[in-house]
């Protein structure tokens, strides 16, 4: 096993030993609430068989499922958002593409752009 220091200056807070550490992924059920915060849109999320998260994530950690997003948004139009990417993101994932980490972006859709997406999305 490799060695990594952590800086700590107590000796029990230090971990020398790389892993193993378990990597916990959930499924998003749905999208719960959206807020603005310092022009960032937020999300509140329910996981599919996870406790009850109180956790507002940024936009850009749900881009891998923008279809959730988007049915949060056309069944809440008067809500803010959606995120100014999501269009792509839709595209992105419908291609198969597996890494768009280049895409971040939380700010919300400017007001033409949501018009266009609320008459596409009809």
């Amino acid at each position: 096993m490799k060695e990594y220091s952590t800086q700590r200056s107590l000796q029990k807070l230090d971990f020398p030993v790389q892993g193993p550490f378990k990597i916990i992924s959930h499924e998003m059920e749905k999208v719960l609430a959206v807020k603005l915060t310092r022009k960032t849109l937020k999300y509140r999320i329910v996981w599919l068989n996870a406790d009850k998260d109180l956790t507002w994530y940024p936009a850009s950690d749900l881009k891998t499922a923008p279809h959730k997003l988007r049915d949060f948004h056309l069944a809440n139009p008067t809500r803010l958002g959606p995120p100014a990417l999501l269009p792509e993101w839709l595209r992105l994932y419908e291609q198969g593409e597996n890494n768009y980490n280049y895409m971040d972006n939380d700010r919300p859709m400017l007001n033409p752009d949501r018009t266009k997406f609320f008459l596409a999305n009809q």
